[in-house]
């Protein structure tokens, strides 16, 4: 506050040899250097956080708060991981989000080891400890699930998905609300009934449930928090190559059926006791879109290389891959979250 000296001395303010955090000032008067000063401020790394007239100069004398930001801030650029995610990094400047496309590449470049007569034996434990590991990191990943309850899976950065979800469109400009498939044969559904918790960012996600047993086969300690699940009890999914059977349906006929066609399907869990490994490729030709995919494997079949490549060639990267310690080395939880980078790698 000096009188109109500002308008002489900032230059100073911005070349001096300390770094100015917060730049408190009063303005006095409209100069010829007014509009200098201010995008000089701005284009040294200043925010304005604060903006008030002096009411006893009647206007004459406004003060203003700066903030010094690091110095690319102002320039970061969200429009690449924006773009290669489909909207869900929203806010990964560029030379970040560059840098997690190299380790992609890397990582994908060397899925596994050559496999050799040990996998052949059916070693579980070894055939995961070598082959097919994560290639990207989320930021806020989370894990949901109850600690007494068979399925437990990571959710990519969960505070996206009702973000997202209330202004996404689908490819007719429809509302595209959050969305979520369970396939399940096992557990008391304790990964579902903690997904409430994506409710509390003001979103209204709508889960589904597909379970192959009957509902007295199922016990719930607190029916209340079953409100948000649609259970569709006697469910068996079979792939769509599959001879079909009373009660058995497949992936596409499901989102026909519910009328999801042309939606995204933000999260698609599936823990069914082995059926992953004859339903897999399915989940890339139905008409819908599932953005993660959170599945329990069980075992190492014939076809397992091939499951694993299947989901990278349809743009998925692995963020989570973690062990049942419960079951001996015999069943493994994959985290999938789908990218649109068939043109960057």
């Amino acid at each position: 506050d000096c009188e109109g000296c500002e308008w002489r001395t900032y230059p100073d303010w911005l070349n001096a040899p300390a770094m100015l955090q917060q730049i408190l000032v009063e303005v006095h008067r409209v100069t010829d250097e007014h509009s200098n000063f201010f995008e000089s401020m701005r284009n040294a790394g200043y925010v304005t956080f604060h903006k008030e007239p002096n009411i006893m100069t009647r206007g004459k004398c406004v003060e203003y708060a700066f903030l010094k930001l690091r110095p690319d801030a102002i320039k970061e650029d969200y429009a690449l991981a924006k773009k290669e995610s489909y909207g869900f990094f929203y806010d990964v400047d560029r030379e970040d989000w560059e840098m997690a496309k190299t380790i992609i590449q890397h990582r994908q470049a060397d899925n596994h080891a050559k496999l050799s007569s040990h996998y052949n034996q059916r070693n579980y434990p070894l055939y995961y400890q070598d082959n097919w590991e994560p290639d990207f990191s989320c930021f806020f990943e989370e894990r949901f699930g109850d600690n007494q309850d068979d399925a437990q899976f990571w959710v990519c950065d969960p505070h996206r998905i009702p973000l997202l979800s209330k202004v996404r469109k689908t490819s007719q400009g429809e509302p595209d609300p959050c969305l979520i498939y369970s396939i399940a044969t096992v557990g008391n559904h304790g990964f579902e009934r903690s997904l409430e918790f994506l409710n509390e960012f003001e979103g209204n996600c709508q889960i589904h449930v597909f379970d192959a047993r009957s509902q007295d086969q199922i016990h719930f300690d607190d029916h209340d928090k079953l409100s948000h699940i649609n259970f569709h009890y006697n469910w068996t999914i079979r792939g769509s190559h599959e001879e079909a059977s009373t009660g058995s349906h497949t992936l596409d006929e499901i989102v026909e059926e519910l009328g999801h066609q042309g939606r995204t399907i933000d999260i698609l869990a599936v823990y069914c006791d082995g059926c992953e490994w004859r339903i897999f490729k399915d989940w890339f030709n139905i008409p819908a879109h599932p953005h993660q995919i959170l599945v329990e494997v069980k075992g190492q079949p014939d076809n397992a290389d091939e499951f694993f490549q299947s989901i990278q060639d349809n743009g998925y990267v692995t963020f989570h891959k973690d062990m049942d310690y419960a079951r001996t080395g015999n069943v493994f939880d994959y985290s999938f979250l789908k990218l649109n980078l068939n043109h960057a790698l």
